[in-house]
């Protein structure tokens, strides 16, 4: 596994285990209470998952997904699929919060982009 993140707010409250791959393009998250898969393994990468983040956004739990192929992608964690349209260009590096708001840092050669994760804006 190249990428994971531990949650301990999943559904029902359950600590969970979210997993990217080293190799692929698929990924899983895990309840670690029953040590059983999560809805449907996430498809929709066209490369490898390289970084991976959480945040809390609106009451819903989202991941996003930084992959070689230069994309950025937000995940619905309860419905395990994406979210909008991916920022393209751009490499996640971290998911953190500013003044409260939950953020995407991202890189480019142009420099760095702070995503606003609320409004999926830069």
């Amino acid at each position: 596994m190249n990428t994971l993140q531990y949650r301990f707010d999943g559904p029902e409250d359950a600590p969970v285990l979210i997993l990217g791959p080293s190799l692929g393009t698929t990924w899983h998250m895990w309840d670690l209470t029953t040590q059983e898969p999560i809805g449907a393994p996430m498809t929709g990468r066209t490369d490898s998952v390289q970084t991976l983040g959480t945040a809390t956004v609106a009451g819903r739990m989202i991941a996003v997904t930084g992959s070689n192929d230069g994309t950025t992608r937000l995940w619905d964690l309860a419905g395990c699929e994406e979210i909008g349209e991916p920022f393209t260009g751009h490499h996640l590096q971290m998911v953190t919060e500013a003044a409260g708001i939950p953020v995407a840092v991202t890189t480019s050669d142009g420099g760095v982009g702070v995503w606003d994760l609320t409004a999926s804006t830069r």
